[in-house]
């Protein structure tokens, strides 16, 4: 299971790499592109953390949220119910800021006792919640071309992904 999250993770961070590489293109011109990377996130973290089995871990729970959003969001973007510029915008900044906040939260806050894993997490979680915060205000301060946010933050939430899909306990397949 811990391959497939993977899987998911490379997907989202390929398709993050191509919507830095066309950043001036407007999202309607790949909201299929992304609709469909996200679906099949979301598709494939039900799978995985309906086998590792969630119920007892409230922090998996609020990633099966998250699985479900991204696999609600991908049908959206896919049936071409999102296609504005702003609302996609915002939507990417929520998903950024819930994920990096539900990193954050994960771990301890204490930053002199914290692992190097632990800080990594800490670092990509506070960068996810800041890029969020700052896709709000993107038209008032420095206006960046949207589909550059939006690659960057589909790059920091594949990451973000990968680095759940490698705290997953790994078990040997039984035959």
């Amino acid at each position: 299971m811990r391959i497939v999250a993977m899987i998911s993770s490379a997907l989202m961070v390929i398709v993050g790499t191509f919507c830095v590489a066309n950043s001036t293109a407007a999202f309607t011109s790949v909201a299929f592109i992304v609709g469909i990377a996200l679906l099949i996130m979301g598709a494939l973290e039900l799978i995985v953390f309906r086998n590792v089995g969630y119920e007892d871990n409230m922090i998996t729970k609020t990633y099966v949220v998250q699985a479900v959003i991204s696999a609600f969001l991908g049908i959206m973007f896919l049936s071409g119910q999102v296609s504005e510029d702003v609302a996609v915008t915002a939507i990417f900044a929520m998903m950024l800021m819930t994920s990096g906040l539900a990193a954050d939260f994960s771990i301890n806050i204490d930053i002199r006792t914290n692992s190097l894993s632990e800080k990594r997490t800490f670092i990509l979680g506070t960068a996810m919640t800041l890029l969020g915060a700052y896709m709000f205000f993107n038209k008032s301060v420095l206006n960046m071309h949207v589909m550059l946010l939006i690659g960057v933050a589909a790059i920091l939430i594949g990451i973000d992904r990968f680095r759940i899909g490698m705290s997953l306990d790994y078990s040997k397949p039984e035959f």
